[in-house]
């Protein structure tokens, strides 16, 4: 026979991620965070409106090179703020504000859709575990009929059904451990794009 502790454990093991999905959200998302696909300019910026200076960023070659720059995972604050003080510097008095703002939207442009891209990786890999825990359901189900067979059958048939459940177990395991660090990136993000905009902010006249 089968040993239903371990199936019971592996049971409770697939059990949080079919319960992860917040109330009213898409449930295939699997973080604890709240889903927000957009960060509103609005939430981290109370400059000049972004939408009527921001479109065309893309134009100017010095702002592009600059975004580039500070929206980088690995940007060094300092570097950053040296940059987008250099560029305020550069700008006469009439144009100086509008030309800030068209940096602001180009980093939140651009540093939103690094979000938006993460967050669809992340639906993505919760629905693979999800793809999962239905195997191990049905692996499961195969040991629970294997105990009606012969017990010569019963224990071949168990020692296959349970090396590929065992496998599919520790897939999941490891995934699973990650789902944290996974889950941070978006977060991560608009902590730095929020970093970013107080800078380019405390520049306006």
């Amino acid at each position: 026979m089968f040993q239903r502790k371990s199936i019971f454990s592996i049971i409770l093991l697939i059990t949080p991620l079919v319960s992860s999905a917040q109330f009213g959200q898409d449930p295939d998302w699997p973080c604890i965070q709240r889903l927000v696909v957009d960060v509103a300019p609005g939430v981290i910026w109370n400059g000049p409106d972004p939408f009527e200076y921001g479109p065309g960023w893309e134009d100017s070659v010095e702002i592009v090179q600059i975004v580039n720059q500070v929206t980088g995972r690995r940007t060094d604050m300092d570097i950053a703020t040296n940059l987008i003080h250099e560029f305020s510097d550069n700008q006469t008095p009439d144009t100086k504000n509008k030309n800030l703002t068209k940096l602001f939207y180009g980093v939140w442009d651009t540093m939103n859709n690094q979000r938006k891209r993460y967050i669809k990786k992340i639906i993505k890999f919760s629905r693979h575990q999800q793809a999962l825990a239905v195997q191990v359901e049905a692996l499961l189900n195969q040991l629970e009929e294997s105990s009606n067979k012969p017990e010569a059958v019963e224990n071949l048939e168990y020692q296959q059904i349970e090396s590929t459940l065992n496998w599919h177990q520790r897939i999941y395991d490891q995934r699973e451990r990650s789902m944290k660090s996974i889950c941070d990136q978006p977060v991560l993000i608009e902590e730095h794009l929020g970093k970013i905009a107080r800078i380019i902010l405390a520049q306006l006249n």
